[in-house]
């Protein structure tokens, strides 16, 4: 842990009452593994079934690849979670934040879909505000229920740009309707 993880914790401590904590523990559980479930599945359905194969795909492999990579990071890295102030307790480990990079993967890919289906400029604005908020009160709750240190939080955010720009660059850059097609 760091002296930056140790202060923010110690600043996010003070906060604490029975009030917040409820928020706070109901923030985290939006991305618990059965709810992560049920919105990956739920947000590629709607992909697929609202768009083309190849937007669902796109999405898909977005949020299942990012899922899979910050398991393997967890395992690579072996950190184990905070044990002082904890909230909520949780197993395995703790970098990157499942809950924070799932958080991006999701909110994300429906930023993508928003931004994609919808014409209205501000009703975009004020959709892709709320689910950016989203991501932000998710990484915050896992600070605040004592589940991971500060930097877990912000890897797992990073992780989540990572994987989501990099496979939205790729679906770009190999987007079947842009091949021209040439006569005989």
């Amino acid at each position: 842990m760091t002296a930056v993880d140790s202060m923010i914790r110690n600043w996010v401590n003070q906060f604490h009452s029975p009030v917040a904590n409820a928020f706070w523990e109901q923030i985290t559980s939006m991305f618990n593994a059965q709810a992560s479930v049920f919105w990956a599945f739920g947000v590629s359905l709607a992909a697929f079934i609202g768009h083309d194969w190849y937007f669902g795909l796109q999405i898909t492999s977005t949020i299942f690849g990012g899922l899979i990579l910050n398991h393997f990071v967890k395992i690579v890295v072996c950190r184990p979670r905070p044990v002082i102030r904890v909230l909520m307790h949780y197993s395995g480990y703790s970098f990157p934040s499942g809950h924070s990079s799932t958080a991006v993967l999701i909110m994300g890919s429906l930023i993508l879909m928003v931004n994609h289906w919808l014409h209205s400029r501000h009703l975009k604005a004020l959709l892709d505000t709320c689910l950016v908020l989203i991501i932000i009160l998710v990484g915050f709750s896992r600070i605040f229920v004592g589940a991971h240190f500060p930097s877990d939080v912000l890897a797992g955010w990073s992780l989540g740009v990572f994987v989501l720009s990099g496979i939205n660059l790729l679906a770009i850059k190999f987007d079947p309707s842009k091949v021209i097609h040439q006569q005989p």
